[in-house]
């Protein structure tokens, strides 16, 4: 063994070289472990891909090369894109002023043509419009106070006439022939049935202007002798008249007076050969109704006795008497039925108006002795005021 005073190095000298050499170790170790927690932590940090994932870096572009275009990939299904909804704007609030009530259309004195005149076609179509809409909201008296008004003062003719008779026809079905009273019709009455009464007595009494028998048919009655005390019955106070149109083989049936008046139905009639049925206004003539009268033929002097079949003029007589300046005087014309019901809207009888049987027998009931007129115009017309 050598000892340290055998050695060529002194003592302290090794002494500091031992020391030096101990600091070395005690670097490397550190050095050596920091390099350790540097690789740990590249490791296992959770920026470390998978090797499919990883994506390499691009290429260095050179310094005039323009980048590359990326391209999306195409979808495997294509879906409409999504629609931008841009809300309304809130609508601001408006008041608006009542719309007044409409007028129903004034009289006229003349006939308007609604083929010459444009006003009058709007006038027309306004009335009709409205009394249609009446009519659809169940407003009866309404519709046909409009459309009467409007056939009175000439202001619908043609298509537009016909279509406002049918609604008042049929309006009539309901407030003139059917047995409901209507709350503000002023031409019926409610009746509460007395103890003794009959249909004749209740007539007289209340002063209606039709035959007691009318009374009978709108309220359904089978018998006139089924009546009884607290029965409410339907009163038509009247009165009826006709307008008859020559050019038409017609006859409107109307209720009431004047400006007031309102259409019921029409029918069709038979007029005399050669235009022998006279113009002009005339009035139904006092006691001369009659139901299955005898009638003497003026030509072959023939007698038929009441209730014959074969009587020409059927079982009703209405008698006919001038009411104006031109037809005063003239007596014999009237309205009666037929058994040749093929001679309606024809030219075959002496001069009077031909019916059919149930039609002259509705006329009987309604058209009255001394009040109802009757006004035989040539062609189409409106109602004439009352004649004197």
């Amino acid at each position: 063994m050598t000892l340290p005073s055998q050695t060529h190095m002194p003592l302290a000298r090794r002494s500091s070289m031992r020391r030096r050499r101990r600091r070395h170790h005690r670097a490397v170790l550190l050095l050596g472990t920091m390099l350790g927690v540097i690789v740990a932590a590249w490791w296992f940090g959770p920026w470390r891909r998978s090797p499919g994932d990883a994506t390499p870096p691009p290429p260095p572009l050179a310094r005039d090369e323009p980048a590359p275009i990326r391209h999306e990939p195409t979808p495997t299904s294509w879906a409409p894109p999504a629609v931008v909804v841009t809300p309304a704007p809130t609508p601001r609030t408006t008041t608006l002023e009542p719309v007044p009530a409409i007028a129903a259309p004034v009289p006229v004195t003349s006939v308007a043509t609604p083929g010459d005149d444009p006003e009058a076609m709007r006038s027309a179509r306004s009335a009709l419009t409205r009394g249609e809409a009446l009519l659809a909201s169940n407003d009866l008296l309404g519709a046909r106070g409009v459309l009467s008004t409007a056939l009175l003062a000439g202001e619908l003719v043609g298509d537009e006439a016909r279509r406002a008779k049918s609604i008042c026809a049929t309006i009539s079905e309901h407030l003139v022939f059917g047995p409901a009273v209507v709350a503000g019709d002023p031409y019926t009455l409610a009746y509460v049935v007395q103890g003794g009464d009959s249909l004749a007595r209740i007539a007289k009494r209340t002063s209606v202007q039709v035959e007691w028998s009318f009374l009978q048919r709108i309220n359904g009655i089978r018998s006139p002798h089924l009546i009884r005390p607290g029965q409410r019955l339907k009163l038509v106070t009247g009165p009826f008249h006709a307008i008859v149109s020559k050019e038409q083989h017609a006859l409107d049936l109307w209720l009431g007076e004047g400006d007031e008046r309102v259409y019921v139905r029409s029918f069709r009639v038979g007029l005399g050969e050669g235009n022998s049925t006279p113009d002009g206004l005339f009035r139904v003539r006092g006691a001369s109704k009659a139901v299955d009268p005898q009638w003497q033929d003026p030509v072959t002097r023939r007698v038929y006795a009441g209730g014959d079949p074969e009587n020409p003029i059927g079982r009703h007589w209405i008698g006919l008497e001038g009411a104006a300046d031109l037809t005063r005087g003239i007596e014999g014309c009237g309205l009666h039925g037929t058994i040749e019901p093929e001679s309606i809207g024809r030219n075959r009888s002496m001069g009077c108006l031909r019916m059919l049987p149930d039609d002259i027998a509705l006329l009987y009931e309604v058209l009255v002795e001394g009040v109802s007129l009757v006004d035989i115009r040539p062609g189409v017309a409106t109602p004439p005021d009352r004649g004197g």
